[in-house]
């Protein structure tokens, strides 16, 4: 089952959040017209906002409640584009490599 968003931001872009799945935490984002760029493939921007928003959900499920993880920096290398479809974005939780970050409470 998905649920739209969690966030004003999320829902905006119209970000699916599925969950947890086994270890990983699961996004999807069906592609409209408004996420595509001049060229007509996806706005880097919006690539960016899965994987900030996948990550940060999937180390979630390594915090206490009412800790958070802010991102502190996020790098992305585009190898190409995608102009229509279905956008699936999983990332596993930060327990499966050892808990790298410090949370804030």
């Amino acid at each position: 089952m998905s649920a739209l968003g969690g966030t004003g931001f999320n829902e905006f872009l119209g970000i699916e959040l599925h969950g947890e799945e086994g270890d990983a935490y699961v996004l999807e984002l069906q592609i409209g017209p408004h996420h595509l760029h001049d060229a007509g493939g996806v706005h880097g921007g919006v690539y960016l906002s899965l994987l900030d928003t996948v990550m940060a959900r999937a180390s979630r499920m390594a915090l206490e409640p009412g800790q958070y993880l802010p991102t502190l920096e996020l790098k992305m290398n585009f190898l190409g584009a995608i102009g229509q479809g279905r956008i699936r974005a999983a990332a596993p939780g930060a327990e499966r490599y050892g808990w790298p970050g410090r949370a804030v409470d």
